[in-house]
């Protein structure tokens, strides 16, 4: 149960959430607005705009899903309810053509960098 604790849920509290969201703040203000990709962690309509303005306020996102400044975010504990091969083909794709910009052993924050449209792999 620890070692569940320590590598799964530890990194999701909320200090290494505020660093997210920190990253993801500086990053709207450098570049006006950004949309923000959630892999295997679910749809969402401006998540992180809301939860920034209600619970990090210091820390306001400008969340446009129409943005070309685009940000994935993904959650490695739930990529674990997809097949490994999928889940491994779409990290090759976001390393080809992302980098990451945060970690803390659970979510990975990626910048896309490449200027064509995005095209996984595998579904997520």
């Amino acid at each position: 149960m620890l070692k569940y604790f320590y590598e799964y849920e530890r990194p999701y509290n909320v200090n290494n959430v505020e660093k997210f969201y920190k990253i993801l703040h500086n990053e709207s203000n450098k570049y006006g607005d950004i949309a923000v990709i959630n892999m295997y962690i679910g749809k969402h309509k401006n998540q992180y705009r809301d939860i920034s303005s209600s619970f990090y306020t210091n820390y306001y996102i400008n969340e446009n899903p129409n943005s070309t400044n685009i940000y994935f975010l993904f959650d490695k504990m739930m990529s674990y309810n997809y097949k490994d091969i999928e889940v491994n083909n779409n990290i090759e794709y976001l390393n080809s053509n992302a980098y990451i910009l945060y970690s803390n052993d659970r979510l990975i924050l990626y910048k896309y960098t490449n200027d064509m449209p995005i095209k996984f792999p595998q579904r997520y």
